[in-house]
């Protein structure tokens, strides 16, 4: 009877065992798909950055050469506003009325 017992707690022991490896390997399967959920967002996340980047340095280069290549019309604008107005005769006009008249008084 003695032997019955052990080989019933052996048999317990075993069937113990199997059930924790068991326990082990779903406990590992369910790790593995979150992890690779987890690495499916990272790519997600990686492929978003990468498409921004890209989109960004291609609008950089464009604008760099637009820049380059457009004439620049508002510096041929301003140099014809100087040449027409020659601000540099108003201002002097105006002191010399100055020295003419009392203005030092405003």
């Amino acid at each position: 009877m003695f032997k019955d017992n052990s080989r019933i707690a052996e048999i317990i022991n075993k069937a113990k065992a199997e059930e924790a490896l068991a326990v082990s390997k779903i406990s590992d399967l369910l790790r593995r798909k979150e992890d690779k959920k987890k690495e499916e967002k990272k790519k997600t996340v990686r492929n978003i950055l990468i498409a921004v980047g890209i989109v960004v340095a291609v609008a950089a280069v464009v604008f760099a050469i637009v820049k380059l290549v457009r004439p620049s019309y508002l510096d041929d604008f301003e140099d014809d506003l100087d040449d027409e107005l020659d601000l540099d005769d108003f201002d002097d006009e105006e002191d010399e009325d100055c020295k003419t008249e009392d203005c030092k008084t405003e």
